[in-house]
């Protein structure tokens, strides 16, 4: 919760600018915007300058850094705006207008150290490559060399150097033709509306948490930051000016384990090694909780370096769980379990196997995952929003009392009777990834079975009724385990019969004992998908109990 109250003071372009010169943090996102964002920043601000209106550009959010503001949020914004000023500044000096151009340097485009009568760049981006071509784009002397390699038709895909030299080409483009029959007069009316009628609400906070939090609260125009920038600018936030780099260092170093289209996991691994020591966190609440620490100083979350090194500590377990073939502390048995939760999809569960590698037994830990989460989806759900807090919280106290025996007694009541599981498989509809599954372990009576076989259904749904079939009652059993196999080919030639289907598939069926049972079957209707869900249950319940 934001404590701290909210302070933002408005004022034009003109005076933001030069009254300050600004620098994106290294670890702010690089420049993004494209075709669809200037086309919107464009035509607002021409639709505006023609009506003669002010125009207001939203919230940009500032923090005091060493020598210039620290930009948290309103930067893609405020380099555009930028832009537009070197494109009108250049423009100026090509028709001879300098006093003009002079102008719009000074304000926006550089500020002049009056000890040393050195110029500098009101504006510092985060990475070198981009800073040197925005630079450039911005050169007093016109570097048109470089504002022309962004070519004139170049799509803004690539580095932040490409979309910058994108941006800057398009708005040259949209203000020559903007300015054609009246350059001198159109140039004017444009620096006057830039400087004097576009306004920004600036909120301007000396703690960067809490200029984060703030952002959290209030993003504005821009493409949002993810949880992982966030987290990412909290960490970071909290470092010592003289660490921040080695900070940065550490973050990138976590972070570049987990795929960028999928940061998500990035995420969802900060959030679990978190649970695993200090209970569960919804993932809506994790940068709160965090960030929670340095708003009113409780010690139930860990501090920014604290959370850096357990999520060192952790990290080679964790790439093990998501990819079982990587090297690490796991044992073969261990990577199987981690092989056979992946199957099934089964994530929220990883707290308690991180923690259980803190325990003597955590072969013992992950053999007694994988049995709750098989037997809680095979009976019902695997966990509604409380029994995940209590998963969460497990994990928490396992890894204070590294007692196996301490978690048996915490989850005891969460895992269903044998005679309950039993008569639950046999009966329920359960989704075809869990049933090939369970099919296997019966098959190779194991909890963690290779990946063989393809789950075939023995009567296909949709068709007709084969013969012996009485009713649709019959039909009623066709999702369930009773009418289904483990075949070795992929697919099955279609059947109209029982008999037909036994000449067709029954030499493919895997299970030497289910082979021999249908063989003697001389219809297939409900009894006979019963009979074969019992022989499959007492299978299923000798493997998981």
């Amino acid at each position: 919760m934001l404590h701290t109250p909210l302070n933002a003071n408005a004022d034009n372009a003109g005076t933001i600018f030069s009254s300050s010169s600004f620098e994106i943090p290294r670890y702010q996102r690089q420049y993004s915007w494209g075709q669809p964002e200037l086309e919107d920043f464009w035509r607002d601000l021409q639709d505006n300058m023609e009506a003669g209106t002010q125009y207001f550009l939203g919230l940009i959010i500032l923090t005091e850094g060493n020598k210039r503001k620290h930009i948290v949020d309103g930067q893609q914004r405020l380099i555009t705006l930028s832009l537009l000023a070197a494109c009108l500044y250049h423009t100026a000096v090509r028709i001879s207008r300098r006093a003009l151009a002079d102008r719009l340097s000074a304000t926006f485009l550089h500020l002049v150290d009056y000890k040393t009568d050195e110029s500098a760049p009101r504006i510092v981006l985060s990475d070198p490559e981009g800073n040197e071509t925005y630079q450039k784009l911005l050169d007093l002397e016109g570097s048109h060399a470089v504002r022309a390699a962004g070519g004139s038709r170049k799509k803004s895909r690539g580095s932040s150097s490409d979309r910058l030299k994108f941006a800057y080409n398009f708005i040259s483009r949209r203000l020559e033709d903007d300015i054609q029959g009246a350059a001198f007069q159109r140039l004017g009316a444009w620096a006057e509306f830039i400087t004097h009628k576009l306004y920004f609400a600036v909120f301007m906070h000396d703690d960067p948490a809490t200029a984060y939090q703030v952002f959290e609260v209030i993003n504005t125009r821009g493409k949002d930051l993810t949880t992982a920038d966030l987290l990412k600018n909290f960490v970071l936030s909290r470092a010592e000016e003289d660490g921040i780099d080695r900070v940065y260092e550490r973050w990138e170093g976590l972070a570049v384990n987990f795929p960028t289209e999928g940061s998500n996991n990035f995420v969802q691994y900060i959030r679990h090694v978190v649970t695993s020591y200090y209970g569960h966190v919804l993932p809506r609440e994790l940068y709160t909780f965090l960030i929670g620490r340095g708003a009113d100083g409780d010690a139930s979350a860990p501090t920014a370096e604290r959370l850096l090194d357990l999520l060192e500590e952790n990290l080679e377990s964790y790439l093990q769980m998501i990819d079982p073939s990587l090297s690490g502390p796991a044992t073969d048995r261990q990577l199987r379990i981690f092989s056979a939760l992946n199957q099934l999809n089964v994530i929220a569960l990883r707290p308690v196997l991180l923690s259980g590698q803190a325990t003597d037994d955590p072969e013992g830990v992950a053999e007694y995952v994988l049995k709750m989460a098989v037997r809680r989806m095979v009976v019902g759900n695997l966990g509604t929003g409380n029994v995940e807090r209590r998963f969460g919280d497990a994990a928490r106290d396992l890894r204070k009392s590294r007692s196996f025996a301490q978690l048996v007694r915490q989850l005891g009541d969460l895992n269903p009777k044998e005679e309950e599981f039993a008569e639950r498989v046999k009966a329920r509809i359960l989704n075809k990834g869990l049933l090939s599954f369970l099919r296997r372990s019966a098959s190779q009576g194991n909890t963690v079975p290779e990946p063989e076989g393809v789950l075939q259904w023995i009567w296909q749904p949709h068709k007709e009724l084969w013969d012996g079939m009485t009713d649709d009652s019959d039909a009623s059993w066709t999702f369930t385990i009773g009418n289904s196999v483990l075949v070795d080919i992929k697919d099955a030639p279609p059947a109209d019969s029982w008999e037909e289907w036994k000449a067709n598939a029954l030499a493919h069926v895997q299970s030497e004992k289910e082979r021999k049972f249908l063989f003697k079957v001389r219809s297939w209707n409900q009894s006979a998908a019963r009979s074969m869900a019992d022989i499959t249950a007492q299978a299923l319940a000798s493997v998981w109990y």
